[in-house]
């Protein structure tokens, strides 16, 4: 009988296909630094990854580098859009 992920794969899956769209997987492992074996096997729950587990902080980690920096390049945009809107 197959195996479902666990809560922390999902949400590893869900930030995965955030950052880096449906080709998520190698990105993700190369990021954490981790073999994208393991990470394919939490993702179909063939092994079990718990949220207390510590790829999951530096998940938060990357997604919180990932936001800074997607902020900044809006705030960028946004103020030359607005730069331009002047003239």
């Amino acid at each position: 009988m197959p195996r479902k992920p666990s809560r922390a794969a999902l949400l590893l899956v869900e930030v995965g296909r955030a950052i880096y769209g449906p080709e998520w997987v190698n990105p993700l492992a190369r990021d954490l630094r981790i073999d994208a074996v393991t990470l394919r096997h939490w993702k179909s729950g063939h092994s079990n990854l718990p949220m207390n587990h510590g790829v999951m902080a530096d998940v938060l980690i990357l997604l919180r580098e990932k936001t800074k920096k997607i902020n900044r390049v809006t705030n960028l945009l946004q103020g030359e859009i607005k730069d331009a809107e002047c003239y």
